[in-house]
């Protein structure tokens, strides 16, 4: 008698391994993803703490000079200005981190902010 697998038992163990591989790897693009969104995170919260602080240091107004300079100065992040609105106590900000681009939109009134990727306009960050 011949000791051998049968097409049946190949078929099944090769879609055990499938299933788990899968699985594998969609808990590894989670990781991924979440790690990533962490750091995003860590950077932008430092830079809503460098503008509150500018804000606050320059006497409550802010223009694009001013803020790009004290950012640069107080965390050693580049980011480039899209839009101040000192009526509405708003700020816009495009920052990169792992070479992707984030909006950033500061409301200064409420003392908040939301980091959105600017591919996809999924939101990263809010508080």
């Amino acid at each position: 008698m011949k000791k051998a697998f049968t097409l049946i038992e190949l078929t099944v163990g090769i879609s055990i391994i499938l299933i788990l591989v899968s699985s594998a790897n969609l808990a590894y693009k989670y990781y991924i993803r979440h790690s990533r969104d962490r750091a995003i995170s860590f950077f932008s919260e430092e830079i809503f703490e460098a503008v509150i602080y500018l804000y606050e240091d320059r006497g409550n107004s802010l223009d694009d000079r001013d803020l790009l300079q004290g950012v640069k100065e107080l965390t050693n992040n580049d980011l480039s200005v899209r839009k101040i609105n000192m009526d509405d106590k708003l700020i816009y900000l495009i920052f990169c981190c792992q070479q992707r681009e984030y909006l950033m939109k500061i409301d200064l009134k409420n003392c908040s902010f939301t980091v959105i990727e600017m591919v996809g306009d999924r939101i990263i960050y809010e508080n």
